[in-house]
């Protein structure tokens, strides 16, 4: 939880709540509520800065295998490190950057982000 992320919970998950049912949520769960664009209240989490995928040595034999992996599409459940392992976190991961870190972590020679919106960028 060392990322400022934490300090500033940014994405809006789950289902819209009414104004009181937000404010419920937020006072028994703790939870950071939002007016979302004028559609009702929201939940917010963090959004940090992903620094690995605990996975990669699996995915690296898969890859090293010759076959092809698709991987970090959701972005991966975002964990931190406990005295008794890891532990999950309430965030959202960004995808992007969780791919490009698995890309690096690789060494591959290029990382398709798909995408519907009608532009390329290299």
């Amino acid at each position: 939880h060392d990322d400022p992320a934490f300090a500033e919970p940014s994405k809006p998950i789950g289902p819209f709540y009414s104004a009181g049912e937000a404010r419920r949520l937020a006072a028994e769960r703790g939870w950071t509520m939002v007016d979302d664009a004028g559609r009702g209240f929201r939940r917010v989490v963090a959004s940090p800065e992903p620094l690995g995928v605990l996975e990669a040595d699996t995915i690296r034999r898969i890859f090293d295998a010759g076959l092809v992996v698709i991987a970090c599409g959701g972005g991966g459940v975002p964990v931190t490190m406990s005295a008794d392992g890891y532990v999950g976190v309430d965030a959202v991961i960004d995808k992007d950057l969780a791919a490009q870190r698995l890309a690096s972590v690789l060494g591959v020679d290029a990382l398709a982000l798909v995408t519907s919106v009608p532009a390329v960028q290299p």
